[in-house]
């Protein structure tokens, strides 16, 4: 009676671990959460999972890279977790630059789309990635490359490129591109600074080029907004606690107040 009553309260704790969208848990673990919900579907326990961290505040949202991902996939798809994590944090990366600054993913895949018939090859598409400048490394991108294509065919259409990386349409767009202020539009036209890293034409105002992050001086530096990451060198925004790359905190937090 012992036993099952110890048993019952253990598997009782990892299921309010698990209301509480806690994402870290020993292999043990898993195996009593598994067990008291496996009436449940993978699906609906997902579900459940996702309306519970939505309806809390969290300094991170992303699971796919914890040990909880195991819980909401079958094992034989266990060897696909991490690189499936990369696609999500790339994925978020991508949507914080479209709001931020005006990044446009169909421009970058047409502009290594060398023979102009929607498709891209892997070395191709791996130089698409890289030019979005998004703070990951060749090596992640060229596992997401290899893995978005699941049939084997050797190119990425821009239909898959559309899916894999969940964007929005390319008409919606212009609606989530920061809008200029009125007294911007007013303002008469100003001479722009060219970078020396990749030659795109900066705003007078900003000091770091908005497609590659390099400084005016053509050297990588921080911008204003935003903090570096001791650990990866990511550059996160200043409402990030942690690091969304490799989740080391922010190095000025044990001085912020709250």
């Amino acid at each position: 009676e012992n036993i099952v009553s110890t048993t019952f309260v253990n598997k009782s704790i990892q299921c309010l671990r698990f209301f509480n969208c806690e994402m870290y848990y020993t292999d043990n673990e898993l195996e009593l959460l598994e067990s008291s919900l496996s009436d449940s579907s993978l699906e609906d326990k997902l579900n459940f999972f996702l309306e519970c961290l939505r309806l809390r505040r969290r300094e991170r949202n992303l699971w796919t890279d914890t040990p909880l991902a195991k819980f909401f996939c079958p094992k034989e798809e266990w060897e696909l977790l991490n690189v499936k994590a990369k696609i999500e944090q790339i994925n978020v990366q991508i949507h914080k630059a479209i709001k931020i600054r005006s990044l446009d993913p169909f421009s970058s895949f047409r502009k290594y789309d060398s023979d102009n018939d929607n498709h891209l090859s892997y070395g191709e598409f791996q130089r698409c990635l890289e030019f979005m400048n998004l703070g990951f490394t060749p090596r992640d991108y060229y596992e997401v490359v290899r893995f978005s294509d699941s049939s084997n065919t050797g190119r990425i259409s821009l239909d898959l490129f559309k899916e894999i990386l969940s964007l929005p349409n390319e008409d919606d767009l212009v609606n989530i591109w920061p809008q200029p202020k009125m007294e911007d539009i007013n303002e008469k036209p100003v001479s722009r600074w060219k970078c020396l890293a990749c030659t795109f034409y900066n705003d007078p105002n900003s000091t770091i080029c908005a497609m590659c992050q390099t400084g005016c001086t053509g050297k990588r530096e921080c911008p204003r907004n935003k903090w570096v990451c001791n650990g990866c060198t990511y550059f996160n925004t200043k409402s990030d606690f942690y690091c969304v790359i490799c989740s080391k905190a922010n190095p000025t937090l044990s001085s912020t107040r709250f």
